[in-house]
């Protein structure tokens, strides 16, 4: 097996410790511990939700080894996240923003493109 590569490596340094496990569990990785990271039970899509409605805690008792893939997919879906937090954030309901319904993927695409016009 080979090492992770730098890309790969520049691509988790900015993916959440909620987001490997959801790509690992995709992949039928049913039991996962993170080392050196604070893991959450919780994204940040549904904290955040749960933070305009008011809540004001949430209590967890849970706890990489992969490819590039995982880690460009991982990649992808924080971009995701990050839409979807500010679309969360400006008031918009959770039912059809998470899990993204197709409008709220063509919104995506539209605001990414904004963003970044590269991509």
């Amino acid at each position: 097996m080979s090492g992770l590569s730098d890309s790969a490596r520049k691509k988790l340094a900015h993916v959440s410790s909620a987001t490997l496990p959801s790509q690992l569990l995709k992949r039928g990785f049913r039991n996962q511990c993170l080392q050196d990271a604070s893991a959450a039970s919780i994204g940040d899509i549904l904290m955040t939700r749960l933070q305009v409605r008011g809540v004001a805690g949430f209590v967890s008792d849970s706890g990489i080894r992969e490819s590039h893939k995982i880690a460009g997919q991982s990649h992808e879906q924080e971009k995701m996240e990050v839409f979807l937090r500010e679309e969360i954030v400006s008031g918009h309901p959770l039912h059809g923003m998470y899990p993204p319904n197709g409008a709220i993927r063509a919104r995506y695409v539209e605001w990414q493109n904004i963003r970044d016009p590269a991509s």
